[in-house]
């Protein structure tokens, strides 16, 4: 149901023309070079896309039993914790830095195209989180939570690109994450 709101269907369908040229773009570029440079950017594509997944699977377990309420604050954690993937794309320009490039604005354009892309990815899937916030808790908590959202997010992104920690980190190397914080 949530997919086909007036307020998430349009972009849902915009997400998924956006990825689809955009995977395309990092295709044509791979088939067009012979190499696999920019490969990593369908991987984070696809990791921008789980928050909203985990978002409209949360904001679905809402309208479920009263026992399905663990099931919201789980969908709601994996959200948290895949958030920072969908803004973390842009900081991908970093790779345009190191050394120079025949096709700079080519790979600028296909870097930026999926950074934008799973930007909106990160608006849509935060846009739904805030809306539970904002009806259960009132407007204000709303962007309390948006901005307490935005400042994880911003950390996450650090630990991301610095650190070169990944969300699957948290299981998977606890002790070396907190020994990273």
């Amino acid at each position: 149901r949530t997919l086909f709101k007036p307020e998430t269907a349009a972009p849902m369908i915009a997400m998924t023309f956006a990825s689809a040229v955009s995977v395309a773009l990092v295709i044509a570029r791979i088939i067009g070079t012979g190499k696999l440079r920019y490969g990593f950017l369908v991987v984070n594509l696809f990791l921008a896309w789980l928050p909203l997944v985990f978002a409209v699977l949360a904001c679905e377990s809402l309208r479920g039993a009263k026992r399905a309420r663990w099931r919201f604050f789980g969908l709601s954690a994996a959200w948290l914790l895949f958030f920072p993937n969908a803004p973390y794309i842009f900081t991908d320009l970093i790779h345009l830095t190191r050394g120079y490039f025949t096709h700079f604005w080519v790979d600028m354009m296909l870097i930026l195209s999926c950074a934008l892309t799973g930007l909106v990815l990160g608006f849509v899937s935060l846009y739904l989180m805030q809306s539970v916030v904002t009806q259960r808790f009132g407007r204000v908590a709303g962007w309390v939570f948006v901005a307490l959202i935005a400042g994880l997010s911003s950390f996450g992104i650090y630990l991301g690109r610095f650190l070169r920690f990944n969300s699957w980190d948290v299981v998977a190397n606890p002790v070396k994450l907190y020994h990273g914080i």
